[in-house]
């Protein structure tokens, strides 16, 4: 069977009716959700192409058949009239029963049937879609188009060879055909330095939390509503071992302006450690929670800016050295101003500052303390449907600059890291990844000024 049998379009299965108004030609669009939609005419034919997309859709040459004489600049116009304000979707096989379908997030996608060299279709899928499992299909993304194939589970045998194609039998396979004109497969050009420049992983995560002049789903929306209870906004206590922290030093500090330009990144810790009164005043003036009198809910506010002010993140602690306070792995708990020690765990805790200090590219000596910034995730993705992950993300952005900024000002050695192990932090606590997991971490040692050899930078 040719490709122009089985390329088919239609409008979203969200749309209940479309007519074309008799008054003004305008398109009419009414959804099933009450809403409606109203475009500018496009032609003469409008009201047999409109019709023919409703429903189950037509294939290219069933929409090529209606417009007659028109067909060379008329049908490509109107559907990419439709996709450009995302009211059109993409099918491959028959109209009633199609193998897969093609949804675009994007109001700059409009995929066409075109005349495809062989070469084309030899190419292989592109390097950044994915491919998983949802209920009985199979979903490919692609972030780089912006748009979702869904194969359904009488089209998974399409998927057969996609990965290692039977060298000759490329350009027999319609379904390649598809995919090509679909931006799925990789283009015969040169890679662009610019391109190369993105791994998978970055621009999967780049495109899902983000809008690209259409209608991704992400939106203050619990969409687990009536299925799971909520988590308590208030993490539990974490131990009996409770160390309530000194009330924070009465201080002067130094004007904004000057602790912005002072801000360095000091990866080696002083001769001196870290005092328990320094990090007490650095812990409330960062993180501290309070009752915001007349608030109608239970949520606290914090020093720290956070989506929603649904705080996700909880703070803990890696002391290697603190004068005042023993070295092992405590938990903030910022309405009480006191840490919470867990279990001792010398090994992992030993690692938890190794591995802080090479992320630094320090390999002499730890810092002194490793603050561990984990997410609940839960807590966010009940409240943010798309944007949850990256929403924590932000907040330990924001929790880096406050925790630099204060340090600064304390006279502290302060440096973020760039990476760290989340598995580490599972071990050290027992917690589930799913429950909270740890997203960031920052390193914090006494103050550098008595050591002229420390290392700095912006």
């Amino acid at each position: 069977m040719s490709i122009v049998d089985e390329f088919g379009y239609r409008l979203p299965l969200s749309v209940a009716s479309a007519t074309v108004d008799a008054g003004n030609g305008n398109l009419i669009l009414s959804f099933r959700d009450g809403t409606g939609l109203s475009l500018a005419g496009h032609g003469r034919h409008d009201a047999e192409l409109l019709n023919a997309l409703l429903g189950n859709g037509a294939t290219h040459a069933q929409l090529m058949a209606l417009a007659g004489d028109e067909t060379d600049q008329y049908v490509p116009g109107f559907l990419r009239f439709l996709a450009l304000r995302q009211a059109l979707e993409w099918f491959f096989g028959p109209p009633e029963q199609p193998l897969c379908h093609l949804q675009s997030y994007s109001g700059t996608y409009c995929p066409m049937l075109i005349a495809l060299p062989a070469a084309a279709l030899r190419l292989p899928l592109s390097r950044f879609v994915s491919l998983r499992r949802h209920g009985d299909a199979a979903i490919l993304d692609n972030p780089e188009v912006h748009a979702r194939l869904t194969v359904a589970p009488a089209g998974i045998k399409l998927l057969d060879g996609l990965f290692d194609p039977v060298a000759g039998q490329e350009t027999n396979n319609p379904f390649r055909g598809f995919l090509s004109c679909a931006g799925f497969l990789e283009s015969p050009q040169p890679e662009p330095p610019a391109r190369a420049a993105w791994e998978f992983h970055d621009l999967q995560f780049h495109d899902a939390t983000r809008q690209a002049l259409g209608l991704r789903p992400i939106a203050k929306h619990d969409r687990l509503a009536g299925t799971y209870p909520k988590p308590s906004p208030e993490k539990p206590v974490m131990s009996s071992n409770r160390i309530v922290l000194p009330a924070p030093a009465d201080r002067s500090s130094p004007p904004f302006a000057q602790v912005l330009a002072a801000r360095r990144s000091i990866r080696r810790p002083a001769s001196q450690p870290l005092r328990l009164d320094d990090l007490s005043t650095l812990l409330w003036q960062c993180f501290r929670a309070a009752d915001v009198p007349g608030r109608p809910d239970v949520r606290l506010w914090r020093p720290v800016p956070a989506g929603g002010a649904i705080h996700g993140l909880e703070y803990y602690l890696g002391i290697r050295r603190c004068d005042g306070l023993e070295s092992g792995f405590y938990h903030y708990r910022e309405q009480e101003h006191a840490l919470y020690r867990l279990p001792s765990r010398p090994v992992l805790e030993e690692r938890l500052y190794r591995t802080a200090a090479g992320a630094m590219g320090e390999t002499e000596t730890p810092p002194d303390c490793v603050v561990v910034m984990a997410s609940r995730h839960p807590l966010l993705a009940r409240e943010y449907e798309g944007i949850a992950y990256r929403l924590a993300l932000l907040q330990a952005g924001v929790a880096m600059q406050t925790l630099y900024l204060v340090a600064t000002a304390l006279g502290l050695a302060p440096c973020a890291n760039g990476t760290g192990d989340s598995a580490l932090f599972e071990a050290l606590t027992g917690l589930s990844p799913f429950e909270e997991t740890a997203i960031a971490e920052f390193a914090l040692s006494g103050g550098p000024e008595a050591d002229e050899e420390n290392k700095e930078s912006r």
